[in-house]
């Protein structure tokens, strides 16, 4: 372990150890491609059907994730492009809650569902609805029980 760790100390001490590569990036460009990632997700979006933890969720906030850190990324220096950059930061921003009002509708019709489905439910006779602990089957049931007196203390 030494022996790892004093060639990474060399590494560091000599200037070496990490060097980043420098990208320029073209606005035009770079807006474009941020301006088609946003049409794209829109689409998952609404072809979106399932819940939040389907990974096509996850891949769509995955994707919203990178658009915004992409448009972050961009520096542009014209105050048009300024401009721009902010109307896309704001579109990109909006994606999230877009996709979790989806998320939420579709919640909201499976419960209905759901409730239309409970609502069809009838019981057929009396008999199953007596819970007075005259059944054998009742007895001693929570609930059949008398509540014991407290003590009172002074």
């Amino acid at each position: 372990m030494r022996s790892c760790l004093r060639n990474v100390i060399k590494l560091e001490c000599s200037g070496q150890s990490l060097t980043y590569p420098s990208y320029s990036l073209n606005c035009d460009d770079e807006f474009n491609i941020i301006e088609n990632k946003i049409k794209e997700v829109i689409g998952l979006i609404d072809q979106f059907n399932d819940d939040i933890k389907s990974s096509l969720y996850r891949k769509i906030t995955s994707k919203i994730a990178h658009i915004v850190e992409r448009v972050d990324r961009a520096h542009p220096t014209e105050d048009t492009k300024l401009e721009e950059r902010s109307q896309l930061s704001s579109k990109a921003l909006t994606l999230l809650p877009k996709l979790k009002t989806c998320v939420r509708t579709l919640h909201n019709q499976e419960l209905s569902i759901l409730d239309a489905s409970l609502l069809n439910i009838r019981v057929d006779s009396d008999d199953d609805l007596s819970f007075d602990g005259s059944d054998e089957e009742n007895e001693g049931a929570i609930g059949n029980s008398t509540p014991k007196p407290a003590g009172v203390t002074k």
